[in-house]
């Protein structure tokens, strides 16, 4: 193994992403970042555009943005592509190996932890064409998911007991 692996890490509204190469091994983490207003915003239109869920497609094309056009030598030396996605990043790790594939004809293996499916039943028959190993991970444990309804409560309940109360 070499003693100096490469890192690149890229951040968009919501999302982070780290890219580990070494030894022809690419692994790639997806996780949410700790901006809970941008991950509100992103993902609270739950349209569908070709079968995806159209708040993580864009959140996907936001965070790969410069990401094939930065990566695309590691993406084709790697021997081995794996993805890792965390809560909401699940989501999109989901995404990337749809894309890698359709760019690189490769597969890639994807471990998930609490993370919602971003596409209907269509694109999951093309996702699990695009991946060869996959693991899915349900903890109940996505903080910023519970976060997220904890806020949502917040907002329209005070104002659900008051109508309640007028009547």
């Amino acid at each position: 193994m070499n003693n100096n692996p490469i890192v690149y890490k890229y951040y968009s509204k919501g999302i982070e992403c780290i890219i580990n190469y070494d030894d022809g091994i690419l692994n790639i983490e997806f996780h949410p970042t700790n901006k809970v207003y941008y991950w509100l915003i992103k993902r609270l239109n739950t349209q569908k555009k070709n079968g995806i869920h159209s708040g993580y497609l864009k959140s996907f094309l936001l965070i790969s943005k410069n990401l094939w056009k930065e990566q695309n030598n590691l993406l084709i030396a790697a021997e081995q592509v794996n993805v890792i996605g965390f809560g909401v990043g699940g989501a999109i790790a989901k995404l990337f190996c749809l894309e890698y594939f359709r760019r690189y004809h490769q597969t890639s293996s994807i471990v998930t932890y609490d993370s919602p499916i971003p596409f209907d039943d269509a694109k999951l028959e093309e996702f699990n064409t695009a991946v060869h190993h996959q693991r899915h991970y349900i903890f109940g444990l996505n903080l910023v998911n519970n976060f997220r309804w904890r806020v949502i409560k917040q907002m329209f309940t005070p104002k659900l007991k008051l109508k309640r109360n007028e009547m």
